[in-house]
């Protein structure tokens, strides 16, 4: 009787033990089904991030080219500016004092220069 006892004891546990095995079986495969998964998701969200590096770039480009664009037409302005008054100030009679048109120059050539720092500044911070 001992030894069909232990018979039947050692069959019962090896067929738990067999339904044990199988048990982490399965679980080993959802979870290595859950981690394929999950990496498919991170490769998505790589690929979203990528994309949006990309546009943020292109958009920073676009603000940059057409900051500068601004900006060299704004300079261009200021020296057209600058040369017509330049030429009008030396067309001016004799009458007029060399003061006056030393201010003019001045105050035009800090114009100038506030208003290229100004722009150089926006250049840089968007940069």
């Amino acid at each position: 009787m001992k030894e069909e006892d232990l018979a039947s004891l050692r069959a019962d546990m090896e067929q738990r033990l067999e339904e044990e095995v199988h048990v982490r079986q399965q679980s080993v495969h959802e979870l290595e089904l859950q981690l394929l998964e999950m990496r498919q998701h991170c490769s998505d969200l790589q690929l979203q991030l990528e994309e949006a590096e990309a546009d943020k770039q292109r958009a920073l480009k676009e603000l940059s080219d057409q900051l500068t664009h601004t900006y060299k037409t704004e300079v261009e302005g200021l020296r057209s500016r600058f040369r017509l008054m330049a030429t009008t100030s030396m067309e001016r009679s004799p009458s007029d004092s060399s003061l006056e048109k030393i201010e003019v120059c001045n105050k035009t050539r800090k114009l100038l220069f506030f208003m290229c720092i100004n722009c150089f500044s926006v250049y840089l911070i968007v940069t």
